[in-house]
């Protein structure tokens, strides 16, 4: 299959991580959620490369990491 979303859950039941791959190879969204539902952290790749800014989030949903990446190189990041 040419494009495909995967998932992993939690032996809970409740969804871990969510992401598109194209042709096997992560490319698109990726998002990791705490337990309770919240989002974690949401990155973006292009064939399995990390690509733009990567956000992570505290349980409560604050954000408080911040990275870019360009080809899989860390350019900048911010802790807030």
């Amino acid at each position: 299959m040419k494009h495909s979303i995967k998932k992993k859950y939690y032996p809970s039941g409740q969804l871990k991580e969510e992401w598109c791959e194209i042709y096997g190879k992560k490319h698109g969204y990726f998002k990791e959620f705490y337990e309770s539902g919240a989002v974690k952290e949401q990155r973006t790749y292009k064939e399995e490369r990390l690509e733009g800014i990567v956000k992570v989030f505290h349980p409560n949903g604050r954000r408080f990491l911040e990275w870019e990446y360009k080809n899989g190189q860390l350019v900048d990041g911010v802790q807030r």
